[in-house]
């Protein structure tokens, strides 16, 4: 085991120059910035975590030809975690990974950061870590950071693995996912090799329509109660739908679901299930039965009610949606007379700020934002047009543009640069010649120096 930074040379000495691939020289030279980084601490032998083994998630998540997949990577630590290390393995043929991002996640707290990826061999490399470990991870549940997936025109229908792997440098224990907890006043830091859960990206024959959950952003406060809309739109006729969702911070309080002056209302059979606050996730659902189906359009579907609990510092929380009890997907079932077919409609998740400074109905007040942020454009699906906001916590240069589902950039709506604030754009899906859109899903990209985001909207004519 590496017992501090002034060891190193001892290290490597165990391996042979001639043994180790360029790829892995890099892997290695990165690992000993790290290391000459972190406080001079020593690791034990063997593991000294006494609880309940640490966990590390990898969703399930349906994708399709020619389009994107998130696939969320969930922490369960009992010990205050200083530094993380990923290596996963997909299959490189059917999928094409293009980025893995801590943003809006526990991993965010994470100052040096190295993330790798060979599309060759369908590797992912990932090392996080709190340098003199200012700021941790506390003990708790939640989602880690998130890998972002293409999947080609071409791929072949079928479900593909995601799951840890080892690189071998040539010594005597290759590198593996693994876990530093935190060094405290009677423990010492060690390492920690945690339990993985391997999840899955299926892919199917049929594409779905442009069906599709998003929400309408929040801003509120502290000890404030409040409403999270949630709209659907179908394009075919719904006997039943599904909807799972979670978020991302134990600082809100879920209260109930209502579905008065909704389209949820008509439905025959409405049910919640709330599962324990420790995984803050609950499930809506709706059977509008064969003899009076929900009828094509959008609009509002439900009203997830929350509070937030006093003393909440200021921050962005994500509503997204996730396998319930880690079984039941977000789903929508077409009527007997569209075919009874099952499919996972798009899905696009929220975002509810919590400002202590700012009074809930005064957002004009609010201070500068402490992060990059890029919100859900609203409406979605829109004809002719739709709004986007995005944070700047300090000047910088932005892009702001639309792609194709190719990836192929066919419009930019911003290219300058800005102060440090909250903004506020209007799109209205015109291309760069002037000409407007085709009806389908694009993605919305921001740019602001080295941060950047992804989100997914539909343009309807």
């Amino acid at each position: 085991m590496i017992k501090g930074a002034q060891n190193l040379n001892t290290f490597l000495k165990n391996y042979s120059p001639q043994r180790i691939s360029v790829h892995a020289r890099l892997t290695l030279m990165f690992a000993i910035v790290l290391v000459s980084l972190l406080p001079d601490i020593s690791y034990s032998e063997e593991p000294l975590d006494p609880g309940l083994p640490d966990t590390l998630r990898i969703d399930s998540v349906e994708g399709f030809k020619g389009g994107k997949a998130v696939v969320p990577v969930y922490l369960i630590n009992d010990e205050t975690i200083a530094g993380v290390t990923l290596k996963y393995k997909f299959d490189p043929v059917a999928l094409t990974l293009d980025s893995f991002s801590f943003a809006d996640a526990l991993g965010a707290i994470f100052p040096d950061t190295f993330i790798n990826i060979d599309d060759t061999l369908g590797i992912l490399e990932v090392a996080g870590f709190s340098v003199q470990q200012v700021a941790n991870i506390e003990p708790g549940s939640g989602i880690l950071g998130r890998m972002f997936f293409s999947i080609p025109e071409n791929a072949i229908a079928g479900t593909y693995t995601i799951d840890t792997t080892s690189i071998d440098l040539g010594g005597p224990n290759p590198i593996r996912t693994s876990l530093s907890a935190a060094q405290t006043d009677t423990t010492p830091a060690f390492t920690i090799f945690p339990t993985t859960i391997a999840g899955a990206i299926s892919i199917p024959e049929v594409i779905p329509p442009g069906d599709s959950i998003w929400f309408d952003p929040v801003i509120t406060g502290p000890g404030q109660s409040f409403v999270l809309d949630i709209f659907c739109y179908n394009e075919k006729e719904l006997d039943t739908l599904i909807i799972p969702l979670t978020y991302d911070s134990d600082s809100l309080h879920f209260d109930f679901v209502s579905f008065d002056g909704t389209r949820g209302i008509l439905a025959g059979d409405k049910r919640l299930v709330q599962n324990n606050d420790e995984l803050r996730q609950f499930r809506i659902f709706l059977a509008y039965f064969d003899t009076s189906p929900l009828s094509p359009g959008s609009g509002l579907i439900a009203r997830a009610h929350f509070t937030v609990n006093p003393g909440t510092q200021n921050m962005n929380i994500s509503v997204d949606t996730a396998a319930f009890l880690g079984i039941e997907k977000l789903r929508f079932v077409t009527s007997v007379s569209e075919g009874a077919f099952s499919f996972t409609p798009g899905f696009s998740p929220g975002s509810i700020v919590i400002d202590f400074r700012t009074d809930v109905n005064d957002v004009g007040s609010a201070a500068l934002p402490t992060r990059f942020a890029l919100a859900q454009n609203y409406p979605n699906p829109f004809n002719p047009s739709t709004k986007i906001s995005f944070s700047l916590p300090e000047a910088s240069s932005v892009t702001l543009e639309v792609l194709n589902i190719l990836g192929q950039r066919v419009a930019t709506i911003i290219d300058e640069r800005f102060a440090a604030g909250e903004y506020l754009v209007e799109f209205n899906a015109l291309n760069a010649n002037g000409e407007r859109l085709a009806t389908g899903v694009y993605f919305y990209r921001l740019t602001a120096g080295s941060f950047t985001q992804t989100r997914k909207m539909t343009f309807l004519k």
